[in-house]
């Protein structure tokens, strides 16, 4: 796993309920949704967000952290399992790293 990027101490996240997000938020997200996905629908996303309630958010200064960059090395047969992923129809993938290890009772 490689971690290039910012000092963890230069990210503020921030909890804020979707209702309430201000217009530079919300621009801001909009660019965000559209960096992931190639046919990123505005409406479906702020429709989304009466049943998400809530938004995190990760800035540094007053711009978005964005997305991590993680490198995984994985053999052809184990990514078999994601074949069916789509992302021009709105597919994601999570990905969860515990370093050192999972916490006790996963």
């Amino acid at each position: 796993m490689s971690t290039n990027g910012p000092n963890l101490d230069d990210i503020d996240i921030c909890v804020i309920k979707t209702e309430a997000l201000n217009n530079d938020d919300l621009v801001m997200v909009h660019q965000l949704f559209d960096l992931s996905y190639r046919h990123a629908n505005h409406s479906y996303l702020e429709k989304s967000f009466s049943k998400l309630r809530y938004i995190a958010l990760a800035k540094i200064g007053k711009n978005l952290a964005g997305y991590p960059n993680i490198d995984c090395e994985v053999t052809e047969q184990e990514w078999l399992l994601f074949k069916t992923v789509n992302r021009d129809r709105g597919d994601t993938l999570l990905g969860i790293v515990w370093v050192p290890d999972a916490p006790e009772g996963w």
